[in-house]
């Protein structure tokens, strides 16, 4: 079973926490990762505005600072677990994660049903759930496909969007959106390729198809194509207009989007350059050019502009960001973030 929404991955460590006392200029950073029942402790100069930005994008939200020096163990995560190194170079975050104070057994055999034996607690165990399986299970692969686009793979919003759909309980629905969200955290980079041996490799040393039938206790009738989940043709964003804030430069910009075409003018400030650039549909992105007349300190090269939305507690959309990369390596490695700019308006 092989899914497709994450968060850049890069490493993990198992030794001692990283961030356990932060140096000077730094603070605590966390969040609670729900879907994976984790807690992520980080240490971060505040005043690093794209630092703290990336941190706020790569938890959906939740990420935020906190005078609490312990605040994963305050919320009853005690066990350290690992330490995940996200990205590299300037605005590389190294995420110290912490397990629960305490944890469900492991599964044992699965049933001929497809349901996981030697486990009372799983979540979609009752008549209702099972009746909404044995109907759609057959549609699995697709309903996950559907709202995980529609969520970009932020696990909350992905468990309303299946329990809409296919009328599971909330607790079951979990399941699918913690599916979701391990994906999302752990294998988009090695899986921007589509069903490469090293994307499948990712997804299973995560443990995101274990841990779904640890959750739900079901087994989906056979694995899902990679394709079947990677964004298709057509259009791949609800965006027509907004004005972000540019996390590199500190000022704004002004972004439109209109008949494929992605127009970039600056907001807020005297400069007149206009930049303009063709959205391909099938990946959100765009190749961009800022060497306009008038721009002041363009980059020496082009860059590809990939547009997200950002999903907040599962409630829909809330707003759109763009990250820059330069795919060329000159500037910067190859797909790694360069800048981020966060809608405002």
């Amino acid at each position: 079973m092989r899914f497709v929404f994450a968060a850049l991955f890069i490493g993990v460590a198992n030794c001692a926490p990283c961030c356990h006392t932060c140096p000077d200029s730094t603070v605590k950073f966390w969040a609670l990762d729900t879907p994976n029942n984790e807690c992520a402790e980080t240490c971060i100069d505040p005043s690093n505005k794209l630092k703290t930005a990336e941190f706020w994008v790569l938890t959906g939200g939740k990420g935020a600072q906190t005078s609490d020096t312990t605040p994963c163990a305050t919320a009853k995560f005690h066990t350290y677990n690992r330490t995940d190194t996200l990205g590299a170079g300037p605005v590389q975050l190294m995420l110290d994660k912490y397990l629960p104070d305490s944890l469900k057994a492991p599964i044992s055999t699965m049933a001929p049903s497809g349901l996981v034996e030697g486990m009372d607690d799983t979540k979609c165990a009752d008549a209702a759930d099972q009746a909404a399986w044995t109907k759609h299970k057959a549609d699995f692969a697709a309903d996950m496909s559907t709202c995980g686009h529609k969520c970009m793979g932020a696990g909350s919003c992905v468990s309303d969007c299946i329990a809409t759909t296919d009328g599971y309980t909330k607790d079951c629905a979990g399941c699918f959106g913690a599916l979701a969200q391990c994906t999302k955290d752990h294998c988009l980079l090695q899986c921007l390729g589509g069903n490469t041996p090293a994307c499948t490799a990712c997804v299973v040393k995560a443990g995101c198809d274990k841990d779904f039938s640890t959750c739900s206790g079901l087994t989906p009738p056979s694995q899902s194509p990679m394709e079947e989940l990677m964004p298709t043709a057509g259009p791949c964003t609800t965006f027509k207009h907004g004005v972000f804030a540019d996390m590199h430069d500190g000022d704004q910009k002004k972004l439109t989007l209109e008949n494929g075409k992605l127009t970039i003018v600056p907001h807020g400030n005297n400069q007149t350059w206009v930049v303009e650039a063709m959205l391909d549909a099938a990946k959100c992105t765009a190749v961009v050019d800022f060497n306009v007349p008038g721009k002041p300190g363009p980059p020496p090269v082009n860059l590809t502009a990939a547009l997200y939305a950002l999903i907040s507690k599962g409630e829909g959309i809330s707003k759109h960001a763009v990250e820059f990369t330069d795919p060329s390596g000159t500037i910067g490695q190859p797909g790694f973030p360069l800048n981020m700019w966060v809608a405002l308006l």
